[in-house]
């Protein structure tokens, strides 16, 4: 009598486990944009950060040139 509820629940798990989705269903869809995820503000800063780092790194080099030419 025991065995007959493992093998039902045996049964029940092998079920359930066939009803997931499979690694190549999950690979094909694509992913979602960066601007519906909670992501979002973060990712935005950073690619403010990226922007403005050029523009200090062309500053650096106008007070590098003028401390050379000072020299």
């Amino acid at each position: 009598m025991r065995s007959i509820y493992v093998l039902a629940g045996l049964l029940a798990a092998l079920a359930l486990s066939a009803c997931g989705q499979s690694k190549q269903a999950a690979e094909q869809q694509p992913p979602m944009p960066v601007s519906e995820t909670v992501f979002a503000p973060t990712v935005s800063a950073l690619d403010k950060a990226r922007s403005v780092e050029g523009t200090l790194q062309q500053d650096k080099d106008n007070a590098d040139a003028a401390i050379k030419a000072a020299e």
